[in-house]
């Protein structure tokens, strides 16, 4: 069976849970035996941040083109962008749309000829623009194959940007992957006519530390530097609060910074007002992520919104409890309060007490670690593929 990934973004170099999910996707069904490939769109020279197996073609489609250009908006040309502002004037999401068909007008000779060479059985696109931009050139070769949505954010704020055209790209998805059971609630009541199926991620099924019992005293936090989604500006404010009660513990927060600094001196700027400057710390990605995991007493999560949290289930996996906000409905979907974990409101008073119930008592933290360890099951490996398996037979 020939697979496409198929995502119209930069991916090489990258090192977020989407680029960490395709990777895994795409190596899972190479060693099934499938000719796997792999489509990315960038200006950007690079080699996927994750492992991607040798047998896997991967191919920018800048190189299906003369122009070897996306980043640079090459097809907004003077007078569509002015056509496009007139539109805005009027209408927002229609300028929107307008943007999506002159992207897709471009992209469309380079996916052709993606898919001339690739010739897929099934495409598996991960995003709604990418999908779009997919339909129209099928469309242009009067080619049909069955194609596949992922959608790796919560439904919560899917659609509240997204234009008309890409809920149509997504109505006409032969199917929809959705990575929690709200989230095809949801899906269904916006889209009623849509072909929905619920495929959490994987999670990766570590071993339990018996002979940490107690003995760490840091809090981890792992996910990009965002002041809107991640938020550990809400972790370090809460900690703050109390940390002069506890003065063994720490705060260690792995994330990738994108903004140019601007959040992490906003971060610093907390940590002098609480003169935490020797018990926060601020490090880049890591691909040893296990070892801080095992190294931390518990995991602090105070996103606003979330996909799949693949960060906190993996740190549940390796049996550490999370606090949480319990308006996060992927978070809150997860953690089971009061056994694996705690959902607080969304304040910063509210996760302080969070952080100190559980830095307060050593026995409650190993209890619920184990519980989280046992609570990640439901997401290995094998029972995730097979619903795969069994949604890919049966589009194709």
């Amino acid at each position: 069976m020939n697979i496409l990934f198929f995502w119209v973004a930069q991916f090489v170099d990258q090192s977020s849970g989407m680029e960490r999910v395709l990777c895994n996707f795409a190596n899972n069904r190479n060693h099934k035996g499938d000719h796997v490939s792999v489509a990315y769109c960038t200006e950007v020279d690079g080699k996927p941040y994750f492992a991607l197996d040798n047998q896997i073609g991967l191919y920018n489609l800048l190189d299906f083109g003369d122009a070897k250009r996306w980043e640079s908006k090459p097809y907004l040309t003077p007078r569509k962008k002015i056509g496009r502002e007139l539109i805005r004037l009027f209408n927002s999401r229609k300028a929107k749309d307008f943007e999506l068909y002159i992207k897709a007008e471009y992209l469309s000779p380079m996916i052709r000829e993606l898919l001339k060479k690739c010739k897929p059985d099934i495409i598996i696109s991960f995003e709604p623009k990418s999908t779009f931009y997919m339909q129209q050139a099928l469309k242009q070769l009067h080619c049909r194959v069955p194609l596949v949505t992922m959608f790796h954010f919560s439904m919560e704020n899917a659609f509240d940007v997204s234009s008309e055209v890409e809920r149509e790209a997504v109505l006409q998805s032969d199917c929809v992957q959705v990575l929690t059971q709200s989230d095809k609630q949801s899906l269904k009541q916006i889209l009623p006519e849509c072909h929905v199926s619920y495929i959490p991620n994987v999670v990766p099924q570590y071993k339990l530390d018996q002979n940490k019992k107690g003995n760490s005293h840091i809090i981890l936090n792992v996910g990009r530097l965002d002041a809107q989604q991640k938020r550990q500006h809400i972790l370090l404010e809460a900690f703050g609060k109390v940390a002069g009660d506890y003065p063994e513990w720490k705060v260690e927060l792995l994330g990738e910074d994108r903004d140019g600094g601007q959040y992490i001196a906003r971060l610093n700027r907390i940590i002098s007002r609480y003169h935490l400057e020797d018990r926060v710390s601020i490090h880049k990605p890591v691909k040893d992520v296990l070892s801080h995991y095992q190294s931390a007493a518990f995991f602090a999560f105070p996103s606003a919104y979330e996909g799949f949290p693949l960060a906190m289930t993996e740190a549940m996996s390796a049996g550490l409890p999370v606090v949480g906000i319990k308006s996060c409905t992927a978070v809150a979907e997860i953690i089971e309060n009061g056994k694996d974990g705690i959902l607080t409101d969304d304040s910063i008073d509210a996760f302080a007490l969070g952080l100190q119930k559980l830095m307060a008592d050593d026995s409650l933290r190993e209890k619920w670690g184990e519980n989280a360890h046992i609570s990640m099951k439901e997401y290995a490996p094998d029972k995730v593929w097979e619903k795969w398996d069994s949604l890919i037979q049966r589009l194709i």
